[in-house]
């Protein structure tokens, strides 16, 4: 999706629903997630200069903490969305 947006502003945390315990949790963003959503600012041809993503952080530790993960860190494996795919694949015979 491509915004018309010069700026992003992001928390660390989502809310993420447990169906397991019936509840909502906080979880913190993945580097992937923060990658894909911080990459809406600025898009090419939709803004003339440049974009720019703004992480929330509660204090200087925390946002030391934040950026070197997500500007620093390793990108973490990706995995299904689903353990068992939605449809079922037949091969004729």
């Amino acid at each position: 999706m491509n915004l018309p947006v010069k700026n992003v502003v992001l928390d660390h945390r989502r809310w993420q629903y447990l169906r397991r315990y019936g509840r909502w949790s906080l979880e913190d963003v993945s580097r992937s997630e923060y990658e894909n959503m911080s990459g809406r600012a600025g898009r090419l041809s939709l803004v003339e200069d440049f974009g720019r993503s703004i992480l929330v952080a509660y204090s200087p530790f925390e946002a030391d903490v934040w950026l070197d993960h997500y500007a620093g860190g390793e990108f973490e494996e990706i995995r299904p969305t689903s353990a068992t795919p939605r449809w079922r694949t037949t091969s004729s015979i």
